[in-house]
């Protein structure tokens, strides 16, 4: 998608390259906001889901991830996997995470929860008419609703292409910059950092890579359209 003198030049590569987009991050949505679900991960195998990625390859992280991931699928065993103690000890832990998937833990001058960071972000989904799925279970600077935030931005951005609208499009994919700049890119590439260093399992370090490459993609991508 390029900006000209008379408006808005879309392409069908823009609206793929943004399903592709969302496609990735739905996927690491659902690895981020919950313990992985046994079956789930069954079917991530069987699908051969990390054959490749749909968006992002071009990352260094992104290719890193997928390494990790397929030594994942070709060790994986369903009694063995580590991915669930992973998360609990990453993401939830037995005291403190080893890796804290909130924003005001990297963010906040004490590094404590619900800091001015978190309704910073709440008030982003607040503006755009989205409340969290987790909202009574967590806060709302959670690595899994920012990017789930992010892929509702992209998916109204593909609806109003779509549609025709190229700039109310470019209106959501600006809104999405501007939070990518403002939230994630402040902390997520420290938080990729502790769960590579402390993931005993091979699955949330790639998912973590993942995480990352597509991160960066984006705000190439987003940066493009901006400028």
């Amino acid at each position: 998608m390029v900006l000209g003198e008379s408006g808005i030049f879309v392409t069908h590569k823009d609206i793929y390259e943004l399903k592709n987009q969302k496609a990735m991050l739905d996927l690491l949505v659902h690895a981020l906001q919950a313990s992985p679900d046994i079956q789930w991960l069954c079917t991530l195998v069987e699908q051969n889901v990390f054959d490749d990625v749909p968006f992002a390859f071009e990352q260094q992280d992104t290719r890193d991830g997928l390494d990790w991931l397929k030594k994942w699928v070709i060790d994986f065993t369903a009694e063995d996997d580590e991915s669930e103690s992973d998360y609990l000890k990453l993401f939830i832990g037995l005291g403190r995470p080893l890796a804290p998937p909130w924003e005001s833990v990297y963010t906040s001058e004490d590094g404590l929860l619900f800091q001015a960071e978190t309704l910073d972000v709440r008030a982003w989904y607040e503006a755009y008419g989205v409340e969290s799925k987790m909202k009574y279970n967590e806060p709302d600077d959670h690595i899994a609703l920012e990017l789930e935030f992010i892929s509702f931005l992209t998916g109204q951005a593909i609806q109003s292409l779509e549609d025709g609208d190229e700039a109310k499009a470019l209106e959501y994919i600006k809104g999405l910059s501007e939070f990518l700049i403002k939230h994630p890119l402040q902390w997520v590439f420290s938080w990729c950092k502790l769960v590579e260093d402390n993931a005993k399992g091979q699955f949330y370090k790639g998912i973590s890579l993942l995480v990352s490459g597509a991160l960066r993609q984006i705000a190439e991508q987003s940066d493009a359209v901006i400028t």
